[in-house]
């Protein structure tokens, strides 16, 4: 198919069309149509759902005005405001994935007294 797109020909170049109706093309969109997206993201269609609790903690540590900041994330502008919420939404996330998939104490509900130093150590990091 990408040697038919970029023949030289312009008789024998694919067109649009051609590239629409190919079945590598089909399969591609049916595949993209397929999965689910998350909710917010394509600005104008969706409300962007947000945590009430990091957008708290974006206000204090960064100054952001709370009206603006939620007209922001709810409209899902593309600026400083909602890429640092996303930023911090997705480590947060990655985290709390790291956390719970490498965590040594699943289950057990005690904790050493070195396991406990060794968790302040990290904490003053």
């Amino acid at each position: 198919m990408i040697s038919k797109i970029l023949n030289t020909d312009p008789e024998t170049r694919f067109r649009i069309a051609d590239i629409r109706s190919h079945p590598f093309m089909r399969d591609a969109v049916k595949e993209f149509n397929s999965k689910t997206r998350e909710p917010g993201l394509f600005p104008g269609l969706q409300k962007m759902p947000f945590s009430k609790d990091l957008l708290s903690k974006l206000i204090e540590d960064y100054s952001f005005e709370e009206d603006y900041a939620i007209r922001c994330l709810e409209a899902n502008r593309h600026n400083h405001i909602t890429a640092t919420y996303h930023l911090i939404n997705k480590k947060n996330t990655r985290n709390q994935y790291m956390r719970e998939t490498f965590s040594t104490h699943k289950g057990s509900g005690s904790t050493t007294a070195d396991d406990k130093s060794k968790r302040a150590r990290l904490e003053t990091q």
